[in-house]
């Protein structure tokens, strides 16, 4: 008879992380809703404001606007989005909004979208991608959410 404890103690240690990973992401997601003057946070909970994207969705869907389809693959840009990303999500200081930002590379260009806090995270953001990526190589599209 043949074992299958190896399998089972992977199978057991995969559900472990998954669970772990879950539940960590439900606290960032608590904690984001909880930072003081989060617009997401209020969206969310007040069923007053009306969830209405439509001016956002249509202009996405002009093709001169990058989206994050139009990340390229190629691996100097994948490495620069990557940069990027981890220098907004290691600032503590960044609104939930403002560490989800769309950064979107082609060709060593940088392309930051979303909406953020105010004009202070918005420079923030847009500076860390310039410190990156390189001066003239950042198309700051970011919007300060209302």
């Amino acid at each position: 008879m043949r074992t299958h404890t190896p399998i089972i103690a992977l199978l057991a240690t995969s559900v472990i992380a998954f669970a772990a990973c879950s539940q960590k992401s439900e606290e960032n997601i608590a904690h984001a809703q909880q930072r003081e003057g989060d617009s997401t946070a209020a969206a969310t909970t007040d069923p007053s404001v009306p969830a209405d994207n439509t001016g956002v969705n249509k202009r996405d869907r002009n093709d001169a606007t990058l989206t994050t389809g139009d990340q390229s693959q190629s691996a100097a840009d994948l490495d620069l989005v990557k940069k990027v990303r981890q220098a907004i999500e290691a600032d503590d200081t960044l609104s939930a909004n403002g560490k989800n930002v769309k950064v979107i590379t082609r060709d060593g260009m940088v392309t930051l979208r979303g909406p953020v806090k105010d004009e202070n995270e918005r420079k923030a953001i847009g500076d860390k991608a310039t410190m990156i990526a390189g001066e003239g190589k950042v198309q700051n599209l970011l919007e300060v959410a209302r």
